[in-house]
């Protein structure tokens, strides 16, 4: 398993904070939607209050109650409005960052070099790929915009339960203390779990995707209850991992769930005294528990934005470790060909020399000054023992890996010189392992092949390659050489 440092929770957040700048106009009117909708629903305990007080209580009208009974309408409108123009506003840009960065994460997938991926599981990046960026999108919709929202509505309720009697309200302030206490405890358990679980997705992952690419080879030796085994231990961790996960937020769901109902049952107590000693109206007591239980949810909420929070902040920790890794094979910065050179295809290695980043101190070179020269229209056979390095040798002529030392020089520039788009057109690498891709046979067999296209019809790609009466074109000449050899 890839090994990973220990998360930062402020720096992903800045640097996601920098990637939502397109959308960050969107994102503030949704806000301001989730916040006015806040704002709304506590209103209606302040019509009940007048309703109770001024209607009820001092016999009032017929009409007053169906103008408090219209207001609360309205109100309830306006407030199912604001929250269908904050998902309007948040949830469409929001797939649109977590397109650009699942597109901006394959894009460095693609032009990181073969030694990036020996260190990194196939596993790890698809669920870096898929799972951690869609955890960053429901952050960005929801969690950021709930989370701030959250917080206005507990804060502007509150004034309001010190406004009807701040007696009760200091017994609701009072259930808070433990749960923030609580919430640090979580937060350093869960975020831990968190990490964990999510790399041991990508593990999990990784072990499916290498049984189903390998079947053929576990049918063949008869390893299928091996695998079995590897996989289901894998799963039994991960399963663990889960149960200690959905027990911490057990815990603390308890926590924010059972507080307030306590904190209520005292202050229904408490509220009964005190109205009945004259310390308070009816209106303020029912004013009150409107109010707490508008309140109630939110709190509730709070824990779970937390846990999200967590998640999002490990996801962003391991989508920025792919992005952030050093890419150490690139284009030369003074390339010594112009565009458009063709090449004899004279290849010559010089004193070459070659490790594997991960090769222990004191074992020799792979490839310990290796020196040749190939000549245009010239063949050579590279005999040796599994492990010597002849497919490794092979590999540092199209750059897959760089040399060490030495130099590997086409008709004499070195390939370092040489722009990696030109290079790839003029190296050409046939692996032992064969690769075939999720698609039909004529695009594996095509793949690569310069005019080829995979919406070009069978018929008019062997027009194109063959001509219609079976000649080769002019211009796809090299095309028929490459099918000749």
């Amino acid at each position: 398993m890839h090994k990973v440092s220990a998360p930062s929770h402020m720096h992903p957040m800045i640097r996601l904070w920098r990637i939502v700048r397109p959308i960050r106009v969107r994102l503030m009117l949704g806000l301001v939607c989730a916040i006015g909708s806040a704002v709304l629903g506590l209103m209606i305990p302040q019509v009940l209050e007048r309703l109770v007080n001024s209607d009820l209580v001092e016999g009032g009208t017929a009409a007053a109650v169906w103008t408090a009974g219209a207001t609360v309408l309205v109100l309830g409108i306006f407030e199912a409005l604001l929250l269908f123009l904050r998902r309007v506003f948040a949830l469409v840009p929001a797939t649109g960052i977590e397109r650009d960065m699942r597109t901006d994460l394959y894009d460095k997938i693609q032009h990181m070099p073969v030694a990036f991926h020996d260190r990194w599981s196939s596993g790890q990046l698809l669920s870096r790929a898929m799972s951690d960026t869609n955890l960053i999108r429901r952050w960005i919709a929801f969690g950021v915009i709930m989370g701030v929202t959250t917080a206005v509505t507990v804060i502007v309720g509150i004034i309001l339960l010190l406004r009807s009697s701040w007696i009760l309200a200091l017994v609701f302030i009072a259930a808070a203390i433990p749960i923030g206490i609580f919430s640090f405890r979580f937060n350093r358990q869960f975020s831990t779990l968190s990490r964990l679980s999510q790399d041991q997705n990508g593990d999990l992952a990784t072990t499916i995707e290498q049984s189903v690419q390998g079947i053929r080879v576990l049918k063949a030796f008869g390893r299928g209850p091996t695998a079995l085994e590897q996989f289901t231990h894998q799963a039994n961790e991960l399963r663990g991992t889960e149960v200690k996960k959905a027990t911490a937020i057990a815990r603390f769901d308890m926590l924010m769930y059972g507080l307030p109902e306590i904190a209520t049952s005292v202050s229904l107590l408490l509220g009964i005294y005190l109205t009945a000693h004259g310390h308070m109206n009816l209106g303020q007591l029912s004013a009150y528990f409107v109010t707490a239980v508008l309140v109630t949810g939110p709190v509730r909420m709070l824990g779970q934005l937390f846990g999200m929070l967590i998640n999002t902040n490990t996801a962003l920790d391991r989508y920025f470790e792919v992005m952030d890794a050093e890419n150490t094979i690139t284009d030369p910065e003074h390339p010594a060909i112009e565009p458009g050179r063709t090449f004899e295809g004279r290849l010559a290695l010089h004193d070459v020399h070659f490790r594997y980043s991960d090769s222990p101190a004191h074992m020799p070179d792979l490839l310990d000054g290796v020196s040749l020269e190939v000549e245009p229209g010239e063949t050579m056979a590279l005999v040796g023992i599994t492990g010597s390095g002849k497919s490794t040798l092979l590999q540092l002529v199209p750059r897959l890996y760089d040399v060490t030392s030495g130099q590997v020089t086409i008709d004499g520039y070195d390939v370092r010189d040489i722009p990696l788009d030109a290079l790839h057109r003029i190296t050409a690498f046939a692996f032992e392992d064969a690769t075939l891709f999720s698609d039909s046979v004529r695009d594996n067999v095509l793949l690569g092949a310069p005019g080829y296209e995979r919406t070009v019809g069978t018929v008019e790609f062997a027009n194109r390659l063959f001509g219609s009466d079976g000649t080769v074109p002019p211009i796809d000449a090299h095309l028929h050489a490459q099918r000749r050899a």
